[in-house]
């Protein structure tokens, strides 16, 4: 899994994470538009590798990113980890 949660990350303690990303695919699945704001929602698919020496594992993720109709910039709304 790509990203990890606070337990994960307090049980690594002092050791270095570093994930290498091997190959990465993104489709945009589709936008949404509303009066108030636009909503985005990505796949991103691909392989990584979280040790070195270590094969890399597949990992797929949909995110989904919304900018206020008014202006501004893209944010994260959400990540939906795919099984």
């Amino acid at each position: 899994m790509l990203f990890r949660s606070k337990m994960d990350l307090s049980e690594r303690g002092e050791a270095v994470n570093k994930t290498d990303v091997v190959t990465l695919d993104a489709q945009l699945l589709g936008i949404e538009t509303t009066p108030a704001q636009h909503i985005a929602s990505v796949r991103f698919s691909g392989m990584i590798r979280e040790n070195a020496g270590e094969a890399a594992q597949p990992f797929g993720e949909v995110w989904n990113l919304a900018k206020s109709a008014s202006g501004g910039g893209w944010l994260l709304a959400g990540i939906q980890q795919e099984s």
